[in-house]
């Protein structure tokens, strides 16, 4: 079977998109359309989940589908992200494609090289490659940003039927986005007379905190992030250390019933991805510790709705706070 993959986030789903679904169905019998960041929390970056992008994808399909082609046929299969573990991310794209072709298929990786973000494209090269021309230039970035700031009309040209009547709904489930983009667009406000703004970096950092086989974690309950888990941590103050404020932070948001010398650090590193956050970059030094005996009461306090242990075994199931999760992979190797 002649099988062509498709790779994207869709959020949301476009008319370029489509022009490369439109071109996929005159030359592919099976089209597998791998969606990606499926693994991330509602954000401003990623605010519909999997299966909403799913919907639209295959309600796109069967709008284009050639019913002289009847035996065409779609897979969309999620795709999470790993930002610090790029064999990991294509190690979980193979076996995606592997659950939905066999070893006869011939697989074509189809897609078109629009920046840095699409380096991805080189990197299979057990696959051919079919290069598409963008025929219509058009990025989900501002048709977000539009429909955060509530100018959504400007874009309609570009939205498929049912996408623009999804977006134009204002539906409850985004609340919470629509809140975090204010809160950071606001917070630019209070930086407009900083007089160095490409040196503007917060610094956080945060405490990877395991006992027995479980993870000290606490759910937001702040503008950014509200209701996605996380690790203990926050901004460092002035004059303070990194070590002293993961340390800090851990106490303040989970109250733990334990001495901090029973608190053992194995491990820190920085995470400074530029795009590990959303609004002003904010870098973090993660610190990981251990505590041995039993895992000590904890209560969610100060920005903290809750907080509680976490068997490590579920934490692939959570939707993680920004990085967090990729955080604990890196110390832990769990993901």
């Amino acid at each position: 079977m002649n099988v062509g993959i498709y790779i994207g986030r869709f959020q949301p789903l476009h008319i370029g998109h489509i022009t490369i679904m439109a071109y996929m169905q005159k030359k592919y019998d099976h089209i597998i359309v791998l969606v990606g960041s499926a693994n991330q929390r509602a954000s401003i970056k990623n605010p519909f989940s999997f299966e909403q992008r799913k919907q639209w994808l295959e309600q796109s399909f069967f709008d284009l589908v050639d019913d002289a082609n009847s035996s065409q046929k779609i897979s969309v299969l999620p795709l999470n992200d790993y930002r610090y573990n790029e064999k990991k991310w294509e190690t979980g794209l193979v076996a995606q494609v592997a659950s939905v072709t066999t070893d006869m298929d011939d697989v074509t990786l189809v897609g078109h090289e629009k920046d840095d973000s699409s380096y991805y494209l080189k990197s299979f090269p057990q696959w051919t490659y079919d290069s598409v021309a963008q025929s219509i230039k058009i990025s989900a970035t501002p048709i977000r940003t539009a429909w955060f700031e509530d100018r959504l009309a400007d874009y309609a040209k570009f939205l498929p039927p049912y996408v623009q009547q999804y977006l134009s709904a204002k539906q409850p489930a985004h609340k919470d986005s629509f809140a975090e983009y204010a809160y950071l667009e606001a917070e630019k406000q209070k930086f407009t007379d900083y007089p160095y703004p490409e040196t503007l970096k917060l610094c956080c950092a945060d405490a990877v905190l395991v006992c027995n086989d479980a993870i000290l974690l606490i759910k937001r309950g702040d503008v950014i992030g509200k209701g996605s888990w996380a690790l203990p941590g926050g901004y460092v103050n002035r004059g303070e250390r990194f070590a002293d404020g993961a340390m800090r932070e851990l106490y303040e948001e989970t109250q733990i019933d334990a001495k901090p010398e029973r608190i053992k650090l194995i491990d820190s590193h920085m995470f400074d991805d530029p795009k590990r956050t959303f609004g002003f970059d904010r870098m973090t030094v993660g610190h990981y510790y251990t505590l041995k005996g039993n895992c000590p009461t904890v209560k969610g306090a100060d920005d903290a709705a809750e907080a509680k242990w976490v068997k490590l075994s579920h934490i692939k199931n959570l939707k993680m706070f920004d990085d967090h999760a990729d955080i604990i992979d890196h110390f832990l190797n769990i993901l």
